[in-house]
């Protein structure tokens, strides 16, 4: 469920409305905020969509393999390159010069830090509150002050790392625009797509699950 599982299981359970939905709702983002034409928005949004579902997946596969401690070093050294050089891109243009071996060492290191920190929380809310074996093994003890707690936080998790991943996607597809711009851009059209579409759902789904 950890990582962007949230999206993909929302869009399975409306047989892809949800994800169609969260495409043309961050589309009409692009289109309003980056002043580019409709077609061009929508099928960036699908692209930078499909990338962060299948860069999810991947990390979804192998934090579930995590009791292989070198796949859970992986998932956190991969995370921590694209968070790198999506900081270094934003500092390139802020300061114009990024080669300093120092600047780079430290963003590479607030990088590490900040990726372990999304997997270690996101380990917590799993197994730490007890929200898969509550699902799974336990239904009846699964109490809906439970469930949300634990989904708000794994929907934190999930909208940063979707945040991390279409950025860094999108800043290097437009190179010509400004970095920063691009980030604050991503950041509120997956407000837009969370606020409307996936934590409905989301909150429906614990609902539904507290009625059964």
């Amino acid at each position: 469920m950890f990582m962007l599982g949230l999206p993909f299981i929302a869009s399975l359970a409306t047989f892809g409305l949800a994800g169609l939905g969260i495409v043309l709702v961050e589309a009409l983002g692009l289109h309003q905020r980056e002043s580019v034409s409709w077609i061009q928005a929508f099928w960036t949004s699908v692209w930078a969509n499909l990338f962060s579902t299948f860069m999810g997946l991947i990390f979804t596969f192998m934090y579930a393999a995590s009791g292989f401690l070198i796949l859970l070093i992986i998932n956190v050294v991969l995370l921590s390159w694209f968070l790198s050089r999506l900081l270094l891109r934003v500092l390139a243009e802020l300061r114009g010069n990024v080669q300093l071996l120092l600047l780079q060492a430290l963003t590479y290191l607030i990088s590490f830090i900040v990726s372990l920190a999304i997997f270690i929380t996101g380990g917590i809310l799993n197994f730490g509150i007890g929200i898969k074996t509550r699902m799974l093994i336990e239904p009846g003890s699964f109490t809906l002050n439970v469930y949300v707690t634990a989904v708000l936080g794994l929907l934190a998790l999930n909208f940063l790392l979707t945040w991390i991943l279409e950025s860094y996607w999108l800043t290097g597809k437009w190179k010509e625009k400004s970095p920063a711009k691009l980030c604050r851009t991503v950041f509120w059209i997956n407000v837009r797509s969370y606020v409307y579409i996936l934590l409905p759902i989301v909150i429906l789904g614990g609902i539904l699950q507290r009625k059964l």
